[in-house]
């Protein structure tokens, strides 16, 4: 569940391209309905959960690489003068 939130932090900060969050969110959605399948529906828990990891880690990889990779689009800090010269 902790990957909705995270998704909807990546969307809104402007640090990091909207489709990571976008996929985040994905990735939440695939991960809770495994889960929900493994409850209700038991017999199919195999076909689901082999999809549901699949597509959770798309996201999750994706977000590892991005930071890797790139990090984040921070705007540097403007240097402050302490007023000594």
């Amino acid at each position: 569940m902790w990957l909705f939130p995270f998704g909807m932090l990546v969307i809104k900060s402007g640090y990091f391209p909207k489709f990571l969050g976008r996929l985040l969110i994905i990735a939440c959605v695939a991960y809770v309905s495994a889960s929900v399948v493994f409850f209700v529906l038991p017999s199919h828990i195999h076909p689901i959960s082999h999809l549901a990891s699949a597509v959770g880690g798309l996201g999750e990889l994706a977000m590892i690489i991005w930071l890797l990779v790139k990090g984040a689009n921070v705007p540097p800090l403007d240097v402050v003068s302490t007023g000594a010269s």
